[in-house]
C-alpha cells in the first residue's frame, strides 16, 4: 500500500511535518491547533538579528508558526537565574487547545517571585491566551477542550502525586503520578478530556522487596482501574491506550492491535502522537543511540503502518498530530521544516532551514573531524564561517557535504561548546549548534576505501614499509593512526601540521589488548602524527603472546591528567564510553 491510498483509507485530510537537526534537534516539542494554522515548538536557537545570550548553556524557549512567519512566544527572560544552569532550562512542552484560545507551558529553572534570585523554582506551569493563569509548581499538560490541567511533579527518585485542576471552577484534586515513562518523554499524552487520567499506583509491599513496585491504570473521579500493559499514552476522547510496544488498545472493545513496524538492529519504537479519537498513531522507528528514524503513520484499527515519505538520509527527531490526525507535524535532521500535504502529495518547506552539521560526539581538543551538513563550500569560502566558541575552525577540505575540521585546541567549555555557522541562510534562525568537547575521546582511524589491514584499521608496520597486513609477532611494533587523544604537552597551533622533527606526546595516557591476546601491548609512544593536522599516532609493542591466533579484536583503556577516562573498543570502533572530564583551563 503507497503513503496516498493509506490516507485515502484513513480518510486523512493533510499532513503537515517539521524538520529538525541531529543529535541535538534544533526544533523539538511540538504541539498544533486542530485546523494546523498554529504550530508551536521548542528550540535553543535563536532569533536571527537576536542579541546574544550571556549564558553559558543555551535555553530553551518557545516559537509560534502562523500566517508564514516565525515569532518567539515565550521565554524565561528576567526570571532566568545567573548562577544556575543547565541544558533543558527554558521556556518548555508547549501545550495548546484544539481552538487555539489557550496555550500552556512549563518553566525550568526560574527565579521565585520576591525572592531577589536567592530561590529557584525547578518548575512552573503557566497559562497564556484567554485563560492567562500562573498555575504553580509542577510541570503542565493542558487537556485538548481546555477544561482540565495536570501539574506533574516530575523529580525525585521516585514517583509523586500529581495535581489534576478543573480550569472551569478551580478545583484541585490530589491524583497518582502518571507512569514512570513520563520521565523519559513528558510529552505524551496521560490526559484525556473528559478528565480521564493515566497513572500508575503501588502494588502491597511483598516481604523481601527493597523498592516500591507499580501498576499503570486509568483513573477518573477517584475511581482507579488496572491496565495490564506498558500504557505510555491515552486518546484525548479516553478512547484507546498505546503502549510502549506500540501496542494499540480499544477500551471499549478490549481489542488490541498491534501496529509496530519490523525492528531492526539497534531500532526500538518511539511513540510521538495520536488523533483524538485514537484512530492514528504518529511513531519513528529510532536508532538507539540517536533517538532517531524514519517515521511512520499507524491505523490503530487495521494495524497498518505506512512509512512517511522525506529525502533519503533525513531522519525524524520528534512530532505531533492534529487533533483530527489531518496533520502531522515532524522534527527531522535535515535543519528545515517542511510540510506535507496527503492528498497533494507534495512536501514543502514552512521557513528556509538552518544552517546545520550533524553532531560529531565525540570529539576532543585537536582532533581532526569530518562534519556532514546541510551545506556545502571550499575550505577558501568556509576559513572564518565556522566558529566554536568565537574561534575559528580550520577547514582542512571539503568533499560534498562533507567537510573535514579541526577541533580548536582552547577555548572549550564544561558545559558544551556553541558551533556558529555563519553561512548565507533565509532561515529566520541564526545558526548554531552545541558540540560536547571531551580532554579525550580517542577512535581508531579505519584503513582507506580499497585497503585491506588488520582489523581494517590504520595500521603501519613497524620498520615503515607499508601498511600491517598479516599478524604481527611477539615483539613486533605497530604504528596505529587514530584522533581523540587530546591535549598535548606544548601549545599548538589551530590549522599547523605536527612537527617533523619534534615529537608532541600527548598529556593523557593510553593502553591498548588485541584480542585474544591476553597481554595489553606496550604503549612506547602516544602523541601527534609528524606531518599531519589533527592526527594522533601511537607506537605499541605487541606482548610475547602476540600471534598465536589471528587478532580479532582491540580494547584500549585511557584517562586524562583533567579528569576524563573511559574505555573503548572492538573491529574498527568510532566510538567510546567515557566519563568525560572537565575542559583544561
Amino acid at each position: 500500500m503507497n503513503f496516498s491510498t493509506f490516507l485515502q483509507t484513513t480518510r486523512l485530510g493533510a499532513i503537515v511535518l517539521l524538520a529538525l537537526t541531529p543529535l541535538r534537534a534544533q526544533f523539538a516539542q511540538l504541539a498544533a491547533t486542530d485546523d494546523g494554522k498554529q504550530l508551536y515548538f521548542t528550540s535553543q536557537l535563536l532569533p536571527r538579528g537576536a542579541a546574544p545570550s550571556d549564558l553559558p548553556v543555551p535555553e530553551i524557549r518557545i516559537y509560534r508558526f502562523a500566517s508564514g512567519a516565525v515569532t518567539l512566544f515565550a521565554e524565561r527572560g528576567a526570571l532566568a537565574p545567573q548562577d544556575e544552569f543547565g541544558s533543558g532550562d527554558g521556556a518548555t512542552l508547549p501545550q495548546i487547545t484544539a481552538d487555539g484560545s489557550i496555550v500552556g507551558f512549563t518553566y525550568s529553572n526560574i527565579c521565585a517571585p520576591n525572592s531577589d534570585c536567592t530561590a529557584i523554582i525547578g518548575q512552573e506551569a503557566q497559562l497564556t491566551g484567554k485563560q492567562p493563569l500562573d498555575l504553580g509548581p509542577g510541570t503542565l499538560q493542558l487537556s485538548r477542550n481546555g477544561r482540565w490541567a495536570l501539574l506533574m511533579a516530575l523529580s525525585g527518585l521516585f514517583p509523586q502525586d500529581s495535581t489534576l485542576i478543573d480550569l472551569t471552577t478551580g478545583q484541585r484534586t490530589i491524583v497518582p503520578p502518571p507512569p514512570n515513562s513520563i520521565w523519559f518523554n513528558p510529552e505524551s499524552p496521560v490526559l484525556a478530556s473528559d478528565g480521564t487520567l493515566l497513572v500508575e499506583q503501588p502494588l502491597p509491599a511483598r516481604s523481601g522487596d527493597r523498592f516500591p513496585t507499580y501498576t499503570i491504570g486509568l483513573w477518573k473521579q477517584g475511581q482507579f482501574t488496572p491496565l495490564d500493559l506498558d500504557a505510555v499514552a491515552i486518546s484525548d476522547d479516553a478512547s484507546t491506550i498505546i503502549s510502549g510496544g506500540l501496542v494499540a488498545l480499544d477500551l471499549a472493545s478490549n481489542k488490541r492491535t498491534v501496529l509496530l513496524q519490523p525492528v531492526g538492529p539497534g531500532q526500538e519504537p518511539r511513540f510521538m502522537a495520536m488523533s483524538a479519537n485514537g484512530r492514528l498513531v504518529l511513531y519513528r522507528m529510532a536508532d538507539s543511540r540517536t533517538g532517531f528514524g524514519p517515521a511512520y503513520l499507524a491505523n490503530t484499527v487495521t494495524g497498518q503502518s505506512v512509512a512517511i515519505p522525506l529525502p533519503e538520509g533525513e531522519l525524524v527527531t520528534d512530532g505531533t498530530l492534529t487533533g483530527g490526525g489531518d496533520m502531522a507535524f515532524l522534527a527531522t535532521t535535515a535543519g528545515r521544516i517542511v510540510k506535507a500535504t496527503f492528498f497533494l502529495g507534495g512536501i514543502d518547506a514552512l521557513f528556509p532551514g538552518v544552517p546545520h552539521c550533524d553532531d560529531p560526539y565525540p570529539v576532543a581538543p585537536g582532533a581532526l573531524v569530518t562534519l556532514h551538513c546541510n551545506f556545502t563550500g571550499t575550505p577558501a569560502t568556509l576559513q572564518g564561517e565556522l566558529l566554536l566558541n568565537d574561534v575559528p575552525v580550520p577547514v582542512l577540505s571539503t568533499s560534498g557535504a562533507d567537510i573535514a575540521v579541526q577541533i580548536p585546541w582552547e577555548n572549550h567549555g564544561f558545559f558544551g561548546d556553541t558551533l556558529a555557522i555563519n553561512v548565507p541562510s533565509e532561515s529566520p534562525f541564526q545558526a548554531a549548534q552545541t558540540i560536547q568537547v571531551f580532554d579525550m575521546a580517542p577512535q581508531f582511524m579505519l584503513a582507506d576505501p580499497g585497503q585491506s589491514t588488520v582489523l581494517g584499521l590504520k595500521l603501519v608496520k613497524g620498520d615503515w614499509s607499508g601498511l600491517l597486513t598479516s599478524q604481527p609477532g611477539p615483539g613486533d611494533i605497530v604504528y596505529a593512526y587514530m584522533t581523540g587523544l587530546g591535549y598535548v604537552d606544548d601549545p599548538v597551533q589551530d590549522g599547523v601540521p605536527a612537527p617533523l622533527t619534534v615529537p608532541e606526546p600527548i598529556v593523557g595516557q593510553i593502553a591498548c589488548r588485541f584480542s585474544p591476546q591476553k597481554t595489553a601491548a606496550e604503549t612506547l609512544f602516544a602523541g601527534l602524527a609528524p606531518g599531519t593536522i589533527g592526527i594522533d599516532q601511537v607506537a605499541f609493542r605487541m606482548p610475547p603472546d602476540a600471534g598465536a591466533a589471528p587478532i580479532d579484536g582491540v580494547s584500549c583503556s585511557y584517562s586524562s591528567p583533567y579528569g576524563g577516562a573511559g574505555s573503548f573498543g572492538g573491529v574498527g570502533t568510532a566510538r567510546s564510553l567515557r566519563r568525560p572530564g572537565p575542559p583544561r583551563l
